[in-house]
Parts: structure tokens; sequence; C-alpha cells
């Protein structure tokens, strides 16, 4: 209408109906293959792994299908369209956590120079001043920590940015502290993490930038998520 093209909004219409029957599609297919495979493996229900004759998740397709329709009932559209958001970015945050984990775990086969030192080198104090070669159990301990630590203080940051945006801008005295000791939380568990010994693993591909590429997508992900409402 913008344009004064008006016959253009019934192509745009018909598109968006069909895109978003294929993200619904797309979503719902692989749920009840993903809730036979959890069943299988114990984590979820025994009764969720079973199949028909045709090797069909019957009773897992039944129990997806109730609870999505279940949640399209009670719940408004927007809403839902919010929580398949907040769904993707939170799974794209614990790919990135799972980066940061994986590339500090220590080798099985290798062996840990921690064990074989004194009681003093086993302090984590110790591993930020005089850190390891290769990764060991300590210092993969280390990095976990600070890991569970960093996501706290960026939610923390993140939801000061979101929440409190019109305290930041006034120049608010608590609210400035506030911020500016978690991006110093932030800064310092960045550097605890970057002084931790990485794997000398060979694989094919390697992220680059480690630490601060999952990082910065764990801060990004984190923001977005804020900006969503409070019913998601």
């Amino acid at each position: 209408e913008y344009v004064r093209w008006r016959s253009a909004k019934y192509a745009v219409a018909v598109g968006s109906l069909c895109a978003l029957t294929t993200s619904l599609l797309g979503s719902m297919f692989p749920m009840p293959r993903i809730l036979f495979a959890m069943a299988r493996d114990g984590l979820l229900f025994n009764v969720l792994a079973r199949v028909n004759s045709q090797q069909n998740p019957v009773i897992a397709t039944l129990v997806s299908g109730a609870v999505s329709a279940l949640l399209a009932v009670l719940f408004d559209l927007k809403v839902l369209v919010n929580v398949m958001s907040i769904g993707t970015l939170l799974a794209y945050s614990l790919v990135a956590v799972s980066i940061l984990l994986l590339r500090y775990q220590p080798d099985p086969s290798s062996p840990d120079p921690i064990v074989k030192t004194t009681v003093s080198r086993m302090a984590w104090i110790d591993l930020l001043i005089h850190p390891d070669i290769i990764p060991s159990h300590h210092s993969f301990r280390l990095v976990a920590c600070t890991v569970f630590i960093l996501v706290l203080f960026i939610c923390a940051v993140c939801v000061l940015t979101s929440t409190k945006l019109p305290c930041l801008t006034s120049g608010t005295l608590w609210c400035v502290v506030c911020l500016c000791s978690n991006l110093l939380g932030i800064l310092l568990a960045f550097l605890v993490i970057w002084r931790q010994p990485q794997s000398q693993k060979k694989v094919d591909f390697k992220v680059p930038c480690l630490p601060f590429l999952p990082i910065f997508s764990i801060f990004v992900n984190s923001f977005l998520m804020a900006q969503l409402s409070y019913e998601t």
C-alpha cells in the first residue's frame, strides 16, 4: 500500500503462509524422532520408545502432536513465535558453551601434570598465574566454573540494558555501577578462560578466535532473548 501496489499484498500473504507452514512442518516432523531417541537412551519415559510394525514411533508422534495442539489452544500466536525464537537462541548459546568446554577439555590419553606436582600447584589461583601447557582436569574444572559465572554476568548485563535503559541513559549511579561491575566480571572471566591451555587434538575444523567468538555469540543470543516479552 505504501508504494501503491496493493495487489502485491496477496502474493506476500500467500508466501508468508507457505513459509510459516514449512517452518511448522519442519519443526513438528523431527519432534517425534527426538522424543523417540531420548526415550531410547533412557532420558525420557520408555513408553515413548515404542514403535509399530512399520517402525514408526506412534506414541511419541501422538504425544508431540497433543502437546503442540494444547499449546496452540492455550497461548497466543505471538507468544508461541517468541517461544520458538527463544528456543533457537538458547540452542545456539548452548552450542557456544559446548565449544568452549570441548576446546579446554583434557585428552583422556594424556597424563595430568597437576596430579604429579605439589599440593599448592592444585590451587586454582596458581593455575591463573602459571597455566599448564596442556589441558588438565583442574584447568578444565576452572574453565567450566568460569564459563558458568560468565553466563551469569552476561545475563545480568542483558537484563540491565533491556529493562533499565532509561535508568542508564539518565546516569543513575547504582545502574551505572551495576553495569560496569558486570562488564568487569565478563572481562575478568574472559581473561581467565583465555589463560588456560587449549586442546591440541587434531580435527578437521576448529572454531577460530577462541574464546572471543563463542563468548560474543553467547552475549548476542542472550541480548536478543532479553528483548523478548516476559510471557515468553
